[in-house]
Protein backbone atom coordinates (compact mmCIF):
# COMPACT_ATOMS: atom_id res chain seq x y z
CA UNK A 1 0.00 0.00 0.00
CA UNK A 2 2.99 2.25 0.92
CA UNK A 3 4.38 1.51 -2.56
CA UNK A 4 1.54 2.71 -4.47
CA UNK A 5 0.56 6.06 -2.63
CA UNK A 6 4.26 6.62 -2.85
CA UNK A 7 4.37 6.67 -6.95
CA UNK A 8 0.44 8.18 -6.89
CA UNK A 9 -0.18 9.86 -3.55
CA UNK A 10 3.04 10.49 -2.00
CA UNK A 11 1.22 13.65 0.11
CA UNK A 12 -1.30 11.09 1.91
CA UNK A 13 2.09 9.24 3.70
CA UNK A 14 3.61 12.78 4.54
CA UNK A 15 0.15 13.59 6.34
CA UNK A 16 0.93 10.85 9.11
CA UNK A 17 3.45 8.20 8.75
CA UNK A 18 1.31 5.03 10.00
CA UNK A 19 -1.03 4.07 7.99
CA UNK A 20 -2.51 1.69 9.95
CA UNK A 21 -4.77 3.69 12.08
CA UNK A 22 -8.48 3.17 10.87
CA UNK A 23 -8.86 6.95 10.72
CA UNK A 24 -6.26 7.41 7.98
CA UNK A 25 -7.76 4.23 6.14
CA UNK A 26 -11.05 5.94 6.50
CA UNK A 27 -9.47 9.55 5.27
CA UNK A 28 -8.21 7.31 2.36
CA UNK A 29 -11.53 6.15 1.48
CA UNK A 30 -12.94 9.94 1.37
CA UNK A 31 -10.19 11.15 -0.67
CA UNK A 32 -8.56 8.47 -2.78
CA UNK A 33 -6.49 11.05 -4.95
CA UNK A 34 -5.47 14.35 -5.01
CA UNK A 35 -8.58 15.27 -6.78
CA UNK A 36 -11.24 13.83 -4.83
CA UNK A 37 -9.35 16.18 -1.88
CA UNK A 38 -9.51 19.54 -3.89
CA UNK A 39 -13.58 18.77 -4.09
CA UNK A 40 -13.80 18.00 -0.09
CA UNK A 41 -15.14 21.19 1.82
CA UNK A 42 -12.96 22.27 5.10
CA UNK A 43 -16.24 21.69 7.29
CA UNK A 44 -16.52 18.05 6.34
CA UNK A 45 -13.14 17.34 6.57
CA UNK A 46 -13.24 19.32 10.16
CA UNK A 47 -16.20 16.78 10.76
CA UNK A 48 -14.32 13.92 9.95
CA UNK A 49 -11.38 14.68 12.30
CA UNK A 50 -13.59 15.72 15.25
CA UNK A 51 -15.39 12.34 14.62
CA UNK A 52 -12.44 10.21 14.79
CA UNK A 53 -10.91 12.46 17.62
CA UNK A 54 -7.97 13.74 15.91
CA UNK A 55 -6.54 16.61 17.05
CA UNK A 56 -2.71 16.24 15.48
CA UNK A 57 -3.67 17.72 12.20
CA UNK A 58 -5.98 20.37 11.64
CA UNK A 59 -8.80 20.79 8.41
CA UNK A 60 -6.48 23.10 6.77
CA UNK A 61 -3.54 21.55 6.29
CA UNK A 62 -4.78 18.15 5.61
CA UNK A 63 -6.90 19.68 3.07
CA UNK A 64 -3.86 21.28 1.60
CA UNK A 65 -1.58 18.72 1.67
CA UNK A 66 -4.04 16.52 0.28
CA UNK A 67 -5.09 18.70 -2.86
CA UNK A 68 -2.04 19.16 -4.04
CA UNK A 69 -0.74 17.51 -7.18
CA UNK A 70 2.40 16.71 -6.36
CA UNK A 71 2.97 13.26 -9.27
CA UNK A 72 1.64 13.25 -12.73
CA UNK A 73 0.40 10.38 -13.78
CA UNK A 74 -2.15 9.14 -16.25
CA UNK A 75 -5.88 8.63 -15.68
CA UNK A 76 -5.61 4.68 -16.01
CA UNK A 77 -2.62 5.27 -13.54
CA UNK A 78 -4.71 6.64 -11.36
CA UNK A 79 -8.16 4.60 -12.14
CA UNK A 80 -5.70 1.41 -11.40
CA UNK A 81 -3.88 2.76 -8.20
CA UNK A 82 -7.05 3.55 -6.58
CA UNK A 83 -8.85 0.02 -7.33
CA UNK A 84 -5.87 -1.20 -5.61
CA UNK A 85 -5.92 1.15 -2.58
CA UNK A 86 -9.71 0.36 -1.72
CA UNK A 87 -9.04 -3.16 -2.38
CA UNK A 88 -5.75 -2.88 0.81
CA UNK A 89 -7.44 -0.44 2.51
CA UNK A 90 -10.80 -2.91 2.80
CA UNK A 91 -8.68 -5.61 4.05
CA UNK A 92 -6.76 -3.49 6.15
CA UNK A 93 -9.88 -2.47 8.00
CA UNK A 94 -10.65 -5.93 8.43
CA UNK A 95 -7.18 -6.20 10.39
CA UNK A 96 -7.50 -3.12 12.24
CA UNK A 97 -10.78 -4.25 13.65
CA UNK A 98 -9.91 -7.60 14.59
CA UNK A 99 -6.37 -6.28 16.76
CA UNK A 100 -8.52 -3.86 18.75
CA UNK A 101 -11.12 -7.38 19.18
CA UNK A 102 -8.33 -9.29 19.94
CA UNK A 103 -6.40 -6.70 22.17
CA UNK A 104 -9.98 -6.23 24.29
CA UNK A 105 -10.46 -9.61 24.88
CA UNK A 106 -6.81 -10.05 26.14
CA UNK A 107 -7.62 -7.39 28.44
CA UNK A 108 -10.26 -9.90 29.42
CA UNK A 109 -8.48 -12.50 29.81
CA UNK A 110 -6.06 -11.17 32.23
CA UNK A 111 -8.39 -9.61 34.32
CA UNK A 112 -9.68 -12.88 35.04
CA UNK A 113 -6.45 -14.20 35.31
CA UNK A 114 -5.18 -11.87 37.69
CA UNK A 115 -8.79 -13.00 39.58
CA UNK A 116 -7.79 -16.57 39.63
CA UNK A 117 -4.58 -15.61 40.81
CA UNK A 118 -5.55 -13.92 44.13
CA UNK A 119 -8.09 -16.42 44.74
CA UNK A 120 -5.41 -18.70 44.52
CA UNK A 121 -2.90 -17.17 46.68
CA UNK A 122 -2.74 -18.25 50.38
CA UNK A 123 -4.54 -16.00 52.46
CA UNK A 124 -1.54 -13.95 54.40
CA UNK A 125 -0.30 -13.23 51.18
CA UNK A 126 -3.52 -11.64 49.45
CA UNK A 127 -2.61 -8.08 50.13
CA UNK A 128 0.59 -8.07 48.54
CA UNK A 129 1.09 -10.19 45.91
CA UNK A 130 -0.89 -8.02 42.58
CA UNK A 131 1.33 -10.69 39.90
CA UNK A 132 -0.02 -8.80 36.85
CA UNK A 133 -0.36 -5.30 38.34
CA UNK A 134 3.39 -5.35 38.87
CA UNK A 135 3.98 -7.41 35.49
CA UNK A 136 1.79 -4.47 33.87
CA UNK A 137 4.11 -1.61 35.43
CA UNK A 138 7.23 -2.66 33.98
CA UNK A 139 8.49 -0.23 30.91
CA UNK A 140 7.40 -1.33 28.04
CA UNK A 141 4.74 -3.91 28.62
CA UNK A 142 1.60 -3.46 26.62
CA UNK A 143 -1.46 -5.73 26.20
CA UNK A 144 0.69 -8.30 24.07
CA UNK A 145 3.52 -8.68 26.43
CA UNK A 146 1.55 -8.98 29.31
CA UNK A 147 -0.57 -11.74 27.92
CA UNK A 148 3.09 -12.87 26.63
CA UNK A 149 4.76 -13.15 30.23
CA UNK A 150 1.52 -14.55 31.77
CA UNK A 151 1.41 -17.53 29.74
CA UNK A 152 5.03 -18.35 29.22
CA UNK A 153 5.86 -18.28 33.07
CA UNK A 154 2.79 -19.20 35.20
CA UNK A 155 5.36 -21.72 37.03
CA UNK A 156 7.61 -18.51 38.29
CA UNK A 157 4.41 -16.66 39.53
CA UNK A 158 3.52 -19.76 41.31
CA UNK A 159 6.88 -20.57 42.72
CA UNK A 160 7.57 -16.92 43.52
CA UNK A 161 11.00 -17.08 41.87
CA UNK A 162 11.27 -13.54 41.58
CA UNK A 163 14.80 -13.61 40.42
CA UNK A 164 14.17 -16.39 37.26
CA UNK A 165 11.33 -13.92 36.24
CA UNK A 166 13.11 -10.38 36.16
CA UNK A 167 15.53 -12.68 34.57
CA UNK A 168 12.89 -14.23 31.96
CA UNK A 169 11.58 -10.79 31.31
CA UNK A 170 14.48 -8.65 30.81
CA UNK A 171 13.97 -6.15 33.32
CA UNK A 172 17.12 -7.07 35.67
CA UNK A 173 20.30 -7.97 33.59
CA UNK A 174 22.35 -10.46 35.66
CA UNK A 175 24.21 -8.92 38.16
CA UNK A 176 27.42 -9.29 40.07
CA UNK A 177 28.22 -9.12 43.81
CA UNK A 178 30.85 -6.39 44.60
CA UNK A 179 33.70 -8.61 45.40
CA UNK A 180 34.06 -9.07 41.39
CA UNK A 181 35.38 -5.49 41.40
CA UNK A 182 39.14 -5.67 40.51
CA UNK A 183 40.70 -2.97 42.97
CA UNK A 184 43.39 -0.51 41.99
CA UNK A 185 47.16 -1.96 43.19
CA UNK A 186 48.68 0.72 44.65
Amino acid sequence: MQDVLWHCYPQFIDLYGDLSHSWVLQLLKLAPTPQKAKRLRISSVTRFLKQHHIRCVDASSVKKLLSELSVKVTAGTTQGAVFQLKSVVERLTVVVRQLHEIRHEMGRLIKVYDKILREADEPEHKARQRYVEILASLPGVGIFILATLLSEVPDLLQHRDYNALRAYSGVAPRCFPCYFLVHKIR
